[in-house]
Order: structure tokens, then sequence, then C-alpha cells
């Protein structure tokens, strides 16, 4: 993975949506219950849901 970034790491700015996300409409090669997702990453919102300020 890698990430383009134009200032320094801040945590509080961090940001994301459910890997999940029916909206998004990707078919993912391993199923819900295969898929190994953080703790953290699998309580991003959907994306109609997520914050969005940049």
């Amino acid at each position: 993975v890698e990430y383009k970034v134009d200032s320094y790491y801040n945590p509080q700015l961090e940001r994301g949506i459910l890997w999940n996300d029916p909206e998004i409409g990707i078919t993912w090669p391993v199923s819900e219950t295969e898929a190994i997702v953080s703790e953290r990453d699998a309580q991003n919102p959907l994306l109609a849901c997520a914050e969005i300020d940049f």
C-alpha cells in the first residue's frame, strides 16, 4: 500500500471508509468472514456516512 501525502502525519485527520461498503461496488476475492480486517478498520463508516472534510 502506498499513500500520497502533502503534510506530516496527524492522527486527528485520519479518515477511512468501510472496506466492504456495497455502494462502492467492489467485488472482493474473499468473503466477509474470510477477510482479515483490523478492529479499527472494521469500525470505519460507510461512504455515505463518512466525514468529508478535505
